[in-house]
């Protein structure tokens, strides 16, 4: 039986989200940034500011410090920090996440409303450089807010194929005094399929809809291990890297015909946690005579 639940993660961001498995050579190394996050207007100032987190995971056998920055070649973008290291060393198969802070000017007639991030992240040890992408896009009418960070969603690749739906509350805010309306479009990536490009009339103060994407993943479809590192006297498998998926909202903010990428919301498949008592057999949470009962029922078999 496919044993699946989705779990929703619960952490204080700004209005973006989080998100983005792009790039690097993730054979020893990975970072996860959002696709899209909304710069939003900061009240008597000419710029606007996201807030979000990027994740850096060590998929090699050993232990490692990082360096990581987001930058932009845009012009007038400020990225608060611009430059740190990951303090204490990230173990092998784990993951820490940094929260970063983007300062975006307020476009001209004639400027485009996203401006393009790039987070770049440097094992120490290694000197393995991996970068993803993204996208802030600046708005002062209509901002998607979905709700939370992100979700967990635990799975059991064995069991597959399957397709979970995973239903995302999304708000959208309306700072101006009419009606407007959203012809809004979708992105999936990673392990994530979007749902159908809908409209939508966002009322002043704002509306929320519930989108179901789709998380998809194929029976045995756990990820690979990397080959990681080769050093040391006793090779030990790679960790597997994250699995993340993303649904990325758009719409055309600006009227030239092309939907811009308003915000982003993360999805990360996580294999069901082993049982905490290795000899409960039947996963009742107890370990008794029914446990035995099943390995003398099995005894003899002959396993493929």
């Amino acid at each position: 039986m496919t044993r699946s639940f989705v779990r929703s993660t619960v952490a204080a961001l700004g209005l973006g989200c989080l998100i983005g498995f792009l790039g690097g050579d993730a054979r020893a190394d990975a970072v996860a940034m959002p696709p899209a996050v909304t710069c939003c207007k900061i009240p008597n100032q000419p710029f606007g500011m996201a807030t979000f987190d990027i994740t850096v995971c060590n998929i090699t056998q050993f232990p490692a410090a990082y360096t990581y920055q987001v930058t932009s070649p845009a012009p007038g973008v400020f990225v608060e920090p611009n430059f740190a290291v990951t303090t204490p060393v990230i173990q092998p198969g784990k993951c820490m996440t940094f929260q970063i802070s983007v300062f975006c000017p307020q476009p001209g007639p004639l400027d485009p409303l996203s401006v393009p991030l790039v987070a770049t992240v440097q094992n120490l040890s290694s000197q393995l450089i991996v970068q993803a992408q993204g996208n802030a896009t600046f708005v002062n009418q209509v901002k998607a807010k979905p709700a939370g960070d992100g979700f967990e969603l635990i799975v059991d690749p064995v069991a597959g194929p399957f397709v979970i739906p995973v239903p995302t509350p999304v708000t959208f805010l309306n700072d101006t005094l009419s009606p407007i309306g959203l012809d809004l479009t979708f992105d999936g990536l990673g392990v994530i399929a979007p749902p159908p490009p809908i409209s939508i009339a966002v009322p002043p103060g704002g509306s929320s809809i519930e989108l179901i994407p789709q998380a998809v993943l194929p029976e045995g479809a756990a990820p690979s291990a990397g080959a990681g590192a080769t050093e040391g006297p006793i090779p030990v498998p790679a960790p597997l890297p994250p699995d993340f998926g993303y649904l990325v909202i758009k719409w055309d903010g600006d009227g030239d015909g092309i939907p811009e990428p308003h915000a982003s919301v993360r999805y990360r498949l996580l294999p069901v946690p082993p049982p905490t008592c290795p000899t409960d057999l039947n996963g009742d949470g107890i370990t008794n005579g029914a446990d035995i009962t099943q390995i003398l029922n099995a005894f003899g078999q002959i396993c493929p």
